[in-house]
């Protein structure tokens, strides 16, 4: 059961008692949305997702759109060219665009025009940084001024932190979404008492996150006031570039992974390439469907209007107590992982993490298609 908990906005009034101290807390954070595995079956929760009928994005409590044309939140889709996408997750990867996106130009801007190196080394120094809470998982972003942020015109300060908000933002949406996989194999529970760890990295996940990161980024570019409409219409030419299959051929895609992918109604081939590494992701395809395979690609902060922002902003993840103790027990007798994940290095050691524990359980080749 795919299901993720986001600051105190629920998608109905009856899971909201039981969702509560869930996924994530922080204010403002994007709201829960009911997922499903990428498969049929009778506790799969499948549902096949009508492209031509996605409804109106709605990126808060649904609640404020009684009687109107709501999102359409779960099931799944097949496209030609990056394979499945859970619908739930990639509209979570999207407004996990635009959350990001708005703290980290609200801290960059406050980083004013002073300069140097190792700001943010120590706590309550002033330098700003925002955190929230998401799946067990404590999540502080810490601005990081280099040498050269003084030496800009404020005009070209405010162009580079737009745009690297922007790139930040997506990659940082892709790395949240990730931690929830491997949060929830590690026993996170959005629901107490239903496990989700027979849905962690299939098929349909990582796909979806990279590609609602690049839909969150085409919704902001668009400027326009109303961040429900840009996305709805982001999201309809993000999926007719990528060839999305018609309803009608949607259950039969799915049908044909289920055979191919998962036994007695479990998923027994995972995918954990998240796009993080390489800053691309390919999804997995079924080559008689008519497949046309492109690699959706994370913008790098090497070169943003010039200038190398990859030490822009520390990302700093601090996991629960008992999940810290269940990612490192595979390490060797002695040894013991870090207290926190920095960055997107040690989150893909995470990640590798639960390949090994995956691999041991499924055999060789479990995460190739």
């Amino acid at each position: 059961m795919k299901t993720s908990w986001v600051g105190g906005m629920v998608c109905g009034a009856v899971l909201g008692a039981a969702c509560a101290g869930g996924c994530a807390s922080s204010a403002g954070a994007p709201r829960m949305r009911l997922g499903s595995l990428p498969f049929p079956g009778v506790f799969s929760l499948y549902e096949e997702a009508n492209p031509d009928d996605m409804g109106v994005h709605c990126a808060g409590t649904t609640l404020a759109r009684i009687g109107q044309k709501g999102e359409r939140e779960r099931g799944t889709l097949y496209t030609r060219r990056a394979g499945f996408i859970d619908v739930s997750h990639m509209r979570e990867s999207i407004d996990w665009v635009r959350y990001l996106y708005t703290n980290l130009s609200t801290v960059l801007s406050k980083a004013g025009d002073g300069a140097g190196e190792g700001d943010g080394a120590g706590e309550g120094d002033g330098t700003p940084r925002f955190a929230f809470r998401y799946c067990e998982g404590s999540f502080e972003v810490v601005v990081h001024r280099p040498a050269w942020w003084g030496e800009m015109s404020a005009e070209e300060r405010d162009a580079l932190i737009e745009e690297a908000s922007i790139r930040l933002a997506q990659r940082m949406s892709v790395a949240v979404t990730t931690w929830h996989e491997i949060a929830t194999w590690y026993g996170h529970q959005t629901i107490p008492g239903i496990s989700e760890r027979g849905s962690s990295f299939t098929w349909d996940d990582g796909t979806a996150h990279i590609v609602g990161a690049v839909i969150g980024a085409s919704a902001l570019r668009r400027n326009e006031s109303d961040w429900d409409y840009a996305v709805t219409h982001a999201i309809d030419d993000e999926l007719w570039d990528l060839q999305v299959l018609p309803k009608k051929d949607q259950r039969h895609a799915a049908s044909v992974a289920a055979q191919r992918w998962s036994k007695g109604g479990v998923a027994i081939r995972r995918d954990l390439e998240v796009g993080l590494r390489d800053s691309r992701k390919t999804g997995w395809l079924i080559e008689e469907l008519g497949s046309d395979p492109v690699a959706i690609e994370l913008p790098g902060l090497a070169d943003v209007f010039g200038k190398d922002c990859s030490g822009l902003v520390e990302v700093r993840l601090t996991p629960s107590g008992s999940i810290r103790r269940k990612l490192w027990r595979g390490l060797a007798e002695g040894g013991a992982g870090p207290e926190t994940l920095l960055g997107e290095a040690d989150l893909l050691l995470a990640v590798e993490q639960v390949r090994a524990e995956m691999g041991k359980k499924w055999g060789e080749g479990f995460d190739r298609p």
